[in-house]
Protein backbone atom coordinates (compact mmCIF):
# COMPACT_ATOMS: atom_id res chain seq x y z
CA UNK A 1 0.00 0.00 0.00
CA UNK A 2 3.21 2.15 -0.06
CA UNK A 3 2.61 3.83 -3.33
CA UNK A 4 -1.35 4.42 -2.81
CA UNK A 5 -0.59 6.24 0.80
CA UNK A 6 2.51 8.51 -0.98
CA UNK A 7 -0.27 9.18 -3.50
CA UNK A 8 -3.28 9.95 -0.89
CA UNK A 9 -0.54 12.33 1.06
CA UNK A 10 0.06 14.12 -2.34
CA UNK A 11 -2.86 14.79 -2.93
CA UNK A 12 -3.17 16.47 0.58
CA UNK A 13 -5.60 13.52 2.40
CA UNK A 14 -6.73 14.20 5.73
CA UNK A 15 -8.42 11.02 7.04
CA UNK A 16 -8.43 7.87 5.83
CA UNK A 17 -11.16 5.21 6.96
CA UNK A 18 -10.63 1.60 6.81
CA UNK A 19 -13.11 -1.40 7.76
CA UNK A 20 -10.55 -4.31 7.32
CA UNK A 21 -10.15 -6.40 10.04
CA UNK A 22 -12.10 -7.06 13.57
CA UNK A 23 -11.37 -4.66 15.60
CA UNK A 24 -10.44 -0.35 16.60
CA UNK A 25 -7.46 1.04 15.73
CA UNK A 26 -6.40 5.09 15.15
CA UNK A 27 -2.99 6.04 14.29
CA UNK A 28 -1.17 8.88 14.73
CA UNK A 29 -1.03 11.96 12.04
CA UNK A 30 2.09 10.33 9.07
CA UNK A 31 3.21 11.10 6.18
CA UNK A 32 3.40 9.61 2.59
CA UNK A 33 6.47 7.87 3.88
CA UNK A 34 4.69 6.60 7.17
CA UNK A 35 6.81 8.65 9.44
CA UNK A 36 4.57 10.57 12.07
CA UNK A 37 4.03 14.10 11.19
CA UNK A 38 1.96 16.87 12.58
CA UNK A 39 0.45 17.75 8.91
CA UNK A 40 0.20 13.79 7.95
CA UNK A 41 -2.68 11.53 7.35
CA UNK A 42 -4.67 10.45 10.13
CA UNK A 43 -5.84 6.60 9.83
CA UNK A 44 -9.07 5.14 11.32
CA UNK A 45 -9.52 1.49 11.08
CA UNK A 46 -13.01 0.61 12.13
CA UNK A 47 -14.24 -3.03 11.82
CA UNK A 48 -15.89 -3.79 15.20
CA UNK A 49 -19.46 -3.60 13.68
CA UNK A 50 -20.35 -7.68 14.77
CA UNK A 51 -18.44 -10.02 12.90
CA UNK A 52 -16.21 -11.11 15.29
CA UNK A 53 -13.25 -9.85 17.49
CA UNK A 54 -9.69 -9.96 16.25
CA UNK A 55 -6.62 -10.13 18.85
CA UNK A 56 -3.62 -7.60 18.66
CA UNK A 57 -0.82 -9.40 17.25
CA UNK A 58 2.41 -6.84 16.97
CA UNK A 59 2.85 -3.20 18.22
CA UNK A 60 3.04 -0.18 16.57
CA UNK A 61 4.76 3.42 18.06
CA UNK A 62 2.59 4.76 15.77
CA UNK A 63 -0.77 3.37 16.87
CA UNK A 64 -2.42 5.99 19.97
CA UNK A 65 -5.98 4.12 20.17
CA UNK A 66 -6.97 0.58 20.12
CA UNK A 67 -10.34 -1.63 21.07
CA UNK A 68 -9.64 -4.99 20.10
CA UNK A 69 -12.61 -6.13 22.57
CA UNK A 70 -15.93 -4.38 21.95
CA UNK A 71 -18.34 -3.93 19.04
CA UNK A 72 -18.78 -0.45 17.97
CA UNK A 73 -19.08 2.16 15.14
CA UNK A 74 -17.43 5.29 15.01
CA UNK A 75 -19.10 8.68 14.42
CA UNK A 76 -18.37 11.67 12.46
CA UNK A 77 -18.87 15.07 12.28
CA UNK A 78 -18.02 16.80 9.37
CA UNK A 79 -17.31 20.44 9.11
CA UNK A 80 -15.31 22.70 6.17
CA UNK A 81 -12.15 22.23 7.96
CA UNK A 82 -11.94 19.39 10.00
CA UNK A 83 -13.77 16.73 11.27
CA UNK A 84 -15.01 15.25 14.63
CA UNK A 85 -15.13 11.40 15.39
CA UNK A 86 -16.33 9.81 18.38
CA UNK A 87 -15.58 5.77 19.27
CA UNK A 88 -18.69 4.18 20.27
CA UNK A 89 -19.23 1.45 22.36
CA UNK A 90 -22.16 -0.65 21.08
CA UNK A 91 -23.54 -2.01 24.00
CA UNK A 92 -24.04 0.79 25.97
CA UNK A 93 -23.28 3.91 24.21
CA UNK A 94 -20.03 5.03 26.16
CA UNK A 95 -17.29 6.67 23.91
CA UNK A 96 -14.44 4.99 24.32
CA UNK A 97 -12.13 7.38 21.68
CA UNK A 98 -12.67 10.50 20.63
CA UNK A 99 -10.81 13.48 18.79
CA UNK A 100 -10.80 16.23 16.74
CA UNK A 101 -8.77 16.46 13.05
CA UNK A 102 -8.04 19.62 10.92
CA UNK A 103 -7.89 19.33 7.12
CA UNK A 104 -4.54 19.73 5.85
CA UNK A 105 -4.88 20.48 2.17
CA UNK A 106 -4.93 24.48 3.20
CA UNK A 107 -2.19 27.00 3.03
CA UNK A 108 -3.05 29.88 5.28
CA UNK A 109 -0.99 31.56 7.28
CA UNK A 110 -3.72 34.07 8.74
CA UNK A 111 -4.75 33.37 12.65
CA UNK A 112 -8.62 32.88 13.53
CA UNK A 113 -9.60 35.81 15.42
CA UNK A 114 -9.57 36.08 19.42
CA UNK A 115 -13.37 34.12 21.22
CA UNK A 116 -14.93 36.97 22.69
CA UNK A 117 -16.52 37.14 25.62
CA UNK A 118 -15.49 34.30 27.81
CA UNK A 119 -17.10 33.54 31.01
CA UNK A 120 -17.14 31.43 33.84
CA UNK A 121 -19.70 30.07 35.99
CA UNK A 122 -19.68 27.65 38.84
CA UNK A 123 -22.62 25.91 38.69
CA UNK A 124 -22.61 23.03 41.21
CA UNK A 125 -19.66 22.11 44.05
CA UNK A 126 -18.63 19.69 41.01
CA UNK A 127 -18.77 21.61 37.73
CA UNK A 128 -17.93 25.09 35.96
CA UNK A 129 -19.44 25.81 33.08
CA UNK A 130 -17.49 28.18 29.79
CA UNK A 131 -19.25 30.44 27.14
CA UNK A 132 -17.98 32.50 24.86
CA UNK A 133 -18.76 33.99 21.54
CA UNK A 134 -17.81 32.57 17.77
CA UNK A 135 -14.41 33.22 16.46
CA UNK A 136 -14.36 34.38 12.62
CA UNK A 137 -11.65 32.71 10.05
CA UNK A 138 -10.38 33.76 6.81
CA UNK A 139 -11.07 29.97 5.37
CA UNK A 140 -12.97 28.72 8.54
CA UNK A 141 -12.53 28.24 12.57
CA UNK A 142 -11.10 24.31 12.67
CA UNK A 143 -11.70 24.23 16.58
CA UNK A 144 -11.18 25.67 20.04
CA UNK A 145 -8.55 24.74 22.64
CA UNK A 146 -9.69 25.05 26.20
CA UNK A 147 -7.02 25.23 28.78
CA UNK A 148 -7.12 25.32 32.79
CA UNK A 149 -5.12 26.70 35.58
CA UNK A 150 -2.18 28.00 33.07
CA UNK A 151 -1.59 23.87 31.86
CA UNK A 152 0.62 23.31 29.04
CA UNK A 153 -1.81 21.43 27.62
CA UNK A 154 -5.34 21.60 25.86
CA UNK A 155 -7.97 20.13 28.90
CA UNK A 156 -10.22 19.65 25.89
CA UNK A 157 -10.34 20.36 21.83
CA UNK A 158 -13.53 21.14 20.84
CA UNK A 159 -15.20 21.25 17.50
CA UNK A 160 -15.55 24.43 15.44
CA UNK A 161 -19.31 25.01 16.34
CA UNK A 162 -18.53 25.10 20.14
CA UNK A 163 -19.47 28.32 22.18
CA UNK A 164 -19.79 26.53 25.96
CA UNK A 165 -17.55 24.21 27.96
CA UNK A 166 -18.83 21.99 31.43
CA UNK A 167 -16.00 21.25 32.52
CA UNK A 168 -16.76 18.52 35.33
CA UNK A 169 -13.63 17.94 36.80
CA UNK A 170 -12.86 20.24 39.71
CA UNK A 171 -13.36 19.68 43.18
CA UNK A 172 -15.49 21.46 46.09
CA UNK A 173 -14.45 24.85 47.20
CA UNK A 174 -12.14 25.34 43.97
CA UNK A 175 -10.89 27.75 42.48
CA UNK A 176 -9.85 27.51 38.38
CA UNK A 177 -8.79 29.94 36.17
CA UNK A 178 -9.41 29.30 31.94
CA UNK A 179 -8.57 30.16 28.62
CA UNK A 180 -9.59 29.90 25.08
CA UNK A 181 -8.20 29.92 22.01
CA UNK A 182 -9.36 29.14 18.03
CA UNK A 183 -7.19 26.94 15.15
CA UNK A 184 -7.66 27.00 12.31
CA UNK A 185 -6.95 23.73 9.61
CA UNK A 186 -3.24 25.45 8.88
CA UNK A 187 -2.65 25.32 12.86
CA UNK A 188 -2.61 29.16 13.27
CA UNK A 189 -3.62 29.39 16.94
CA UNK A 190 -5.60 32.59 17.83
CA UNK A 191 -4.79 34.79 20.93
CA UNK A 192 -6.30 33.14 23.92
CA UNK A 193 -9.30 34.69 25.60
CA UNK A 194 -9.52 35.07 29.20
CA UNK A 195 -8.73 34.08 31.45
CA UNK A 196 -12.08 33.96 33.18
CA UNK A 197 -12.15 32.19 36.95
CA UNK A 198 -14.31 30.46 38.76
CA UNK A 199 -14.71 29.23 42.05
CA UNK A 200 -16.76 26.26 43.12
CA UNK A 201 -19.28 26.62 45.92
CA UNK A 202 -18.78 23.91 48.91
CA UNK A 203 -20.85 22.00 50.77
CA UNK A 204 -24.47 20.39 49.89
CA UNK A 205 -26.81 21.88 47.13
CA UNK A 206 -29.83 21.29 45.93
CA UNK A 207 -30.77 19.85 42.49
CA UNK A 208 -34.45 19.80 40.84
CA UNK A 209 -35.53 17.53 38.87
CA UNK A 210 -38.08 16.20 36.22
CA UNK A 211 -38.60 13.00 35.42
CA UNK A 212 -37.26 12.50 32.08
CA UNK A 213 -39.80 9.29 31.68
CA UNK A 214 -43.27 8.73 33.49
CA UNK A 215 -46.30 6.34 33.72
CA UNK A 216 -48.34 4.05 35.31
CA UNK A 217 -49.62 0.40 34.89
CA UNK A 218 -52.96 -1.11 35.54
CA UNK A 219 -53.70 -5.11 36.19
CA UNK A 220 -57.06 -4.77 35.21
CA UNK A 221 -55.34 -3.73 31.42
CA UNK A 222 -51.92 -6.06 31.53
CA UNK A 223 -51.28 -5.12 27.93
CA UNK A 224 -52.06 -1.30 27.43
CA UNK A 225 -49.73 1.61 27.96
CA UNK A 226 -50.66 4.80 29.82
CA UNK A 227 -47.61 6.58 28.60
CA UNK A 228 -49.84 9.44 27.27
CA UNK A 229 -52.01 9.83 30.08
CA UNK A 230 -51.86 13.70 31.81
CA UNK A 231 -52.18 12.47 35.18
CA UNK A 232 -50.16 9.30 37.03
CA UNK A 233 -52.16 6.69 39.24
CA UNK A 234 -51.72 4.35 42.21
CA UNK A 235 -54.03 2.14 43.69
CA UNK A 236 -54.49 -1.27 45.41
CA UNK A 237 -57.00 -4.12 46.31
CA UNK A 238 -58.42 -6.25 43.39
CA UNK A 239 -57.28 -3.61 40.73
CA UNK A 240 -53.20 -2.89 41.33
CA UNK A 241 -52.29 0.20 39.59
CA UNK A 242 -48.24 1.80 39.46
CA UNK A 243 -46.55 4.72 39.04
CA UNK A 244 -43.01 4.35 37.65
CA UNK A 245 -40.98 7.42 37.22
CA UNK A 246 -37.43 7.87 35.93
CA UNK A 247 -34.81 10.70 36.76
CA UNK A 248 -31.67 11.27 35.09
CA UNK A 249 -28.66 11.68 37.39
CA UNK A 250 -25.85 11.52 34.97
CA UNK A 251 -25.10 15.29 35.28
CA UNK A 252 -25.53 15.56 39.29
CA UNK A 253 -21.67 15.27 40.49
CA UNK A 254 -20.43 14.39 44.18
CA UNK A 255 -21.90 12.50 46.77
CA UNK A 256 -26.28 11.86 46.92
CA UNK A 257 -27.05 12.59 50.52
CA UNK A 258 -30.76 12.75 50.21
CA UNK A 259 -33.86 12.72 47.76
CA UNK A 260 -37.01 13.70 48.31
CA UNK A 261 -40.11 12.91 45.87
CA UNK A 262 -42.51 16.08 45.26
CA UNK A 263 -46.14 15.00 44.09
CA UNK A 264 -49.10 17.25 43.48
CA UNK A 265 -52.32 14.91 44.62
CA UNK A 266 -55.84 14.98 42.75
CA UNK A 267 -57.73 13.47 45.32
CA UNK A 268 -57.54 12.62 49.01
CA UNK A 269 -56.61 9.21 50.71
CA UNK A 270 -56.00 8.44 54.11
CA UNK A 271 -53.62 5.82 53.01
CA UNK A 272 -51.31 7.63 51.09
CA UNK A 273 -48.44 6.01 49.22
CA UNK A 274 -45.25 4.02 49.22
CA UNK A 275 -42.51 4.40 47.04
CA UNK A 276 -40.29 1.74 45.69
CA UNK A 277 -36.77 1.43 44.14
CA UNK A 278 -36.66 0.38 40.59
CA UNK A 279 -33.05 -1.76 39.91
CA UNK A 280 -34.13 -2.44 35.81
CA UNK A 281 -34.16 1.45 34.64
CA UNK A 282 -34.74 0.35 30.86
CA UNK A 283 -38.36 0.58 30.72
CA UNK A 284 -40.08 2.97 28.31
CA UNK A 285 -42.64 5.82 28.62
CA UNK A 286 -44.49 4.52 25.64
CA UNK A 287 -44.33 0.98 26.09
CA UNK A 288 -44.02 -0.64 29.49
CA UNK A 289 -47.68 -2.31 30.37
CA UNK A 290 -48.22 -4.37 33.43
CA UNK A 291 -47.30 -7.16 31.80
CA UNK A 292 -43.32 -6.23 31.22
CA UNK A 293 -43.20 -3.66 34.29
CA UNK A 294 -39.37 -4.24 35.94
CA UNK A 295 -40.56 -5.67 39.80
CA UNK A 296 -40.33 -3.34 42.68
CA UNK A 297 -37.56 -3.68 45.56
CA UNK A 298 -39.35 -6.03 47.98
CA UNK A 299 -38.92 -3.08 50.57
CA UNK A 300 -40.25 0.73 50.51
CA UNK A 301 -37.86 3.43 50.38
CA UNK A 302 -40.60 5.52 52.16
CA UNK A 303 -44.10 6.23 52.48
CA UNK A 304 -46.82 9.59 52.13
CA UNK A 305 -49.12 8.63 54.84
CA UNK A 306 -52.12 10.00 54.26
CA UNK A 307 -52.60 12.34 51.53
CA UNK A 308 -54.96 15.56 50.72
CA UNK A 309 -56.04 16.83 46.95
Amino acid sequence: MTAIWSLLAQHHVTLVLNGHDHDYQRYMPVDGSGNPSATGITELVVGSGGHAHQSQVTTDSRLVASDFQDFGAVKLSLYPTSATFQFLNAANGAVVDSGLIPCRNTVDTTAPSTPGSLAASAVSPGEIDLSWTASTDNLGVAGYDVYRDGAATPLAVLAPSATSYADTAVAPASTHSYTVDAFDAAGNHSAPAGPASATTPNGTVTVILSPVADSYVNSGSPTTNFGTSTVLRVAGGSTTMTTYLRFDLSKVTGSIQGASLKLMANSSSSLGFSAFGVADTSWGETTITYANAPPLAATATGSSGPITT
